[in-house]
């Protein structure tokens, strides 16, 4: 950023700040959209999953003119949106965990989630640094970004539908039964 823009460290500092703050609110506002999503009836698996994929799809839309714009405001705007909805996403997720699973298994289900997110995320650096390293530029990183989180949003809408049954409690109830 300081490179094409001629920017001090201490001034890309401060500006650095202003997408980390935008962030914290995408976060704070998930809680707030699903719990008026489930106030309005929405059941809770849907309430949760429309700010993930919302937040996956914002993000992904604000990334792209975030990597193509040359005008230092308009960067900074499009990328305070991008992590804006990306975070909003992120706590909703988290939120999703608490009524996807049985009370029971809500740290198992967080437990795998973190971890597949984790795993997927440690390569974001390793790829970002071929493709710049190739290209010389950040854009076609921002794009494979992007084409990520959509393709995030896609699994969240398509394949998270309905609770997980907890089948030992299914299993006691049979065995009950005969």
């Amino acid at each position: 950023m300081s490179g094409i823009w001629h920017l001090t460290i201490v001034k890309t500092g401060w500006i650095v700040t202003i997408p980390y703050l935008a962030g914290t609110l995408g976060m704070l506002s998930s809680s707030f959209i699903a719990d008026g999503l489930m106030a309005r009836g929405v059941a809770p698996i849907r309430s949760r999953k429309w700010p993930i994929c919302s937040g996956l799809i914002g993000g992904a839309l604000f990334t792209v003119p975030a990597a193509l714009t040359p005008n230092l405001t308009l960067a900074i705007v499009y990328l305070s949106a991008a992590v804006f909805f990306v975070n909003m996403a992120s706590g909703a997720a988290w939120a999703l965990v608490s009524v996807a699973e049985p009370r029971h298994m809500v740290a198992s289900l967080g437990s795998i989630q973190n971890f597949g997110g984790y795993f997927g995320g440690s390569f974001a650096p390793f790829i970002t640094g071929l493709v710049v390293d190739k290209t010389h530029s950040f854009v076609n990183a921002f794009l494979i970004s992007a084409g990520v989180a959509f393709a995030a949003a896609l699994v969240y809408m398509f394949v998270v539908r309905s609770p997980i049954q907890d089948a030992s409690n299914e299993a006691a109830v049979a065995s009950h039964a005969v």
